[in-house]
């Protein structure tokens, strides 16, 4: 399978596996990952404490990971 076709198929089952995330934990991934503070994120998010950011940060990244293994298995 060529590069382009691999890389196809891991963005899909991403993109599939962020869809099953809710939206706040959708945000954290993407703000997370797309380098961003926990200060920084938090202040985006809102109400939520330092410790619930890296508590959903670190269960919803667990649950990616999990989707991602079935996915490509």
């Amino acid at each position: 399978m060529n590069e382009n076709k691999l890389e196809s198929f891991e963005r899909r089952d991403l993109m599939a596996c962020l869809q099953q995330q809710n939206e706040i934990d959708r945000t954290i991934l993407a703000m997370h990952g797309a380098g961003h503070s926990y200060d920084v994120i938090q202040k985006f998010i809102g109400k939520i404490s330092m410790v619930n950011l890296r508590t959903k940060t670190s269960r919803a990244r667990a649950l990616l990971a999990v989707c991602l293994d079935r996915k490509t298995g």
